[in-house]
């Protein structure tokens, strides 16, 4: 089971990312689309036809203090999201090198969205009741699910261990029986 404080390895993340692309498969039409990637060198294979019109575009970075890059083409906009107090963390070392490598790569499979090389870093911090400012894995996790491009509009719902507890195990649950299993 996933827990609040469990260090989520980077392959879950890559195979949560998986399932919610699958999800967006049957996403309604009001809701923007978003395409998740896992930061890897398979990044630019990630990208196909059916995200060329991705609204939102998500890289999870995995590490000590895990956070999600956001391409939001809805508000022009590269947010870093995350759900830490601004001075418990320092993005700046990790999102030059990623943002490049994204930008190149989407660039690669979609040159028609040059607007993406001008966009500016915003930092978001999303909302927790987690009193210490914690951060971890399954966070990012529904993070991940949660965010459609609009800070006041994304509620977590993590504000205490039991609701951790449902969400990890609906997540656990999600990532076993995914059908794409086989591939990982």
């Amino acid at each position: 089971m996933l827990v609040s404080g469990d260090i989520v390895p980077k392959q879950v993340i890559h195979a949560w990312c998986c399932v919610l692309n699958k999800c967006e498969t049957i996403r309604a039409h009001t809701s923007p689309s978003r395409l998740y990637l896992p930061l890897s060198s398979e990044v630019s294979s990630q990208i196909d036809d059916n995200f060329t019109g991705a609204s939102l575009i998500f890289v999870p970075i995995v590490s000590e203090k895990p956070f999600a890059m956001c391409f939001n083409f809805l508000t022009k906009k590269l947010e870093i999201l995350h759900l830490m107090r601004p001075e418990m963390v320092n993005f700046a070392p990790s999102i030059e090198p990623t943002k490049d490598f994204v930008i190149k790569c989407l660039l690669k499979k979609m040159p028609s969205i040059v607007a993406v090389r001008d966009m500016k870093p915003e930092e978001i911090i999303l909302r927790s009741n987690l009193g210490n400012g914690s951060d971890s894995g399954i966070y990012l996790m529904r993070l991940l699910e949660k965010y459609k491009g609009e800070r006041r509009t994304c509620v977590l719902g993590l504000q205490d261990n039991n609701q951790v507890k449902v969400f990890g195990t609906r997540a656990c649950y999600e990532l076993l029986s995914f059908a794409g299993n086989q591939d990982f």
